[in-house]
C-alpha cells in the first residue's frame, strides 16, 4: 500500500513512498542526477512540484507561470521521466527560467543528451533537433506525454504537447477551475 509523505518547506512537496519505503521509485531503482538537478533548480517559492505514481504511469507537474505535466507509462523507469524533463526544459521550453536551467546544468544536459540520443537522432547536428528526436523516441518507448496546463480567469485549459512538431500544442480542452494548484 502506498503512503504519502508531505514535506513542508519553501513550498509544499508531495512524494510517493512505496511499500518498500523507497521514495518515488520502483523496487531498487534510484533517482538519477536528472531528478536531483530538476528538483534543486525548480525548488523556488513561486513553483509548485508534485510527484505522483499512478496505475497508468508516473506523473510530474512543474508549475511556473503555467504548468507542464510529464507522464510515462507504468512499466517505464522513473529515470526515463526525469531525463525527458531535463531534455525538454533544456532544449524545447523557451522560457528564460528554462534557458537558465540549461546553462546551470550544462554538463548534465550534455550527458543526458548523449545517453538518450540514438544513432538516428545523432545524425542531426543541432542539439535541439537531437533532443527533439530523443523525446520522440521516448514517447514511443516509454509512453512519454507532456501536457501544458494554463489557469486563466477561472478556467483550466490543457493542451497536449507534440514532440514531433515542437512548439505545437494539440487538442486543447478547457474547464472551469478557480485556482492554480499551490
Amino acid at each position: 500500500m502506498k503512503a504519502f509523505h508531505k514535506l513542508l518547506g519553501i513550498c509544499d512537496v508531495t512524494y510517493v513512498v512505496t511499500s518498500t519505503g523507497a521514495v518515488g521509485t520502483d523496487h531498487n531503482e534510484t533517482y538519477s542526477r536528472s531528478h536531483d538537478a530538476v528538483i534543486a533548480y525548480y525548488d523556488l517559492p513561486a513553483i509548485a512540484r508534485t510527484i505522483k505514481e499512478s496505475e497508468n504511469g508516473r506523473t510530474v507537474t512543474i508549475c511556473t507561470d503555467d504548468c507542464e505535466m510529464f507522464q510515462i507509462d507504468a512499466n517505464a523507469k522513473t529515470n526515463d521521466l526525469w531525463d525527458a524533463i531535463v531534455l525538454f526544459k533544456a532544449f524545447l521550453s523557451k522560457t528564460s527560467l528554462d534557458v537558465a536551467f540549461r546553462n546551470a546544468n550544462e554538463a548534465l544536459v550534455k550527458e543526458v543528451l548523449d545517453k538518450r540520443a540514438s544513432k538516428r537522432c545523432r545524425a542531426n547536428h543541432n542539439a535541439e533537433k537531437i533532443a527533439s528526436c530523443a523525446l520522440i523516441t521516448m514517447s514511443q518507448t516509454a509512453g512519454l506525454k507532456m501536457t501544458r496546463i494554463v489557469y486563466d480567469e477561472g478556467n483550466k485549459c490543457e493542451s497536449r504537447w507534440s514532440f514531433s512538431l515542437p512548439q505545437q500544442l494539440l487538442g486543447e480542452k478547457c474547464s472551469k477551475r478557480a485556482n492554480k494548484p499551490t
